[in-house]
């Protein structure tokens, strides 16, 4: 028999595939279940969570998709708890940060401590591509920045682009998916007396961010990363 909790159907405020996704995580994370556990069959999950077969197959499919389960087919068959890398746990821990209690002030450390590393890598590796995109996306933050509404996430993005083109797929990974959750959290960016998300000396250093990659210049970028304050580090 499951260990899972009887279920009382999911809400139907939400897409409901991912509602039963997250319903499936926690209860997978808090039963601290090891690989190999006997999650169900598929007709015990339709009874458990009264949703349409098209719902479960949809929640079945991300869950399998990252790592979390398999499914066996035929007698004694049914879905269990897949063996995980370590690379998929860390992926998966990552997506779990935007249902947790984690902070942007928590999320802002992590990027400053990783700023270097992922300019450096920038330098190195950048395509004509890259410089493309960081161009469109640099003249578009100039643009709107004195509308801090539009400029904050714009920037957050900028940062986003610069991480994505390094090789380390894992340094990668874990730097967008921090700016992604402050990306849904701007509005508890700390605030810091004296400081100006979007002062004019902020943008420079944002430009010049964008200039030292373009040009591979390496001190010119690491110089930049000195000079980029975030709101934690003008505290």
């Amino acid at each position: 028999m499951s260990k899972f909790a009887s279920g009382s159907g999911v809400p139907a405020s939400r897409a409901l595939a991912d509602t039963l996704v997250d319903v499936l995580e926690q209860e997978i994370r808090e039963g601290d279940l090891q690989p190999g556990y006997f999650v169900g069959t598929k007709r015990e999950l339709l009874d458990r969570f009264n949703v349409a077969p098209a719902t479960l197959g949809e929640a079945i499919r991300v869950l399998r998709n990252r790592g979390v389960i398999s499914v066996k087919p035929g007698p004694g068959g049914g879905i269990f708890l897949a063996e995980q890398s370590p690379i998929m746990r860390l992926g998966h821990e990552l997506i779990q940060l935007r249902a947790e209690d984690s902070t942007v002030d928590e999320c802002l450390r992590i990027t400053d401590s990783l700023d270097q590393v992922i300019l450096s890598d920038a330098v190195i590796h950048r395509t004509a591509k890259d410089v493309k995109d960081l161009e469109k996306l640099i003249a578009e933050l100039e643009r709107v920045w004195e509308d801090s509404d539009l400029a904050q996430p714009l920037n957050w993005q900028l940062h986003k682009r610069i991480a994505q083109i390094s090789p380390n797929k894992i340094l990668s990974m874990v730097y967008t998916n921090v700016v992604d959750f402050i990306l849904t959290n701007l509005d508890g960016l700390p605030k810091a007396e004296g400081f100006s998300a979007t002062s004019e000396e902020r943008l420079a250093v944002h430009r010049q961010l964008v200039d030292a990659i373009v040009n591979r210049d390496l001190d010119a970028a690491l110089a930049a990363v000195r000079d980029h304050q975030t709101v934690l580090s003008s505290k």
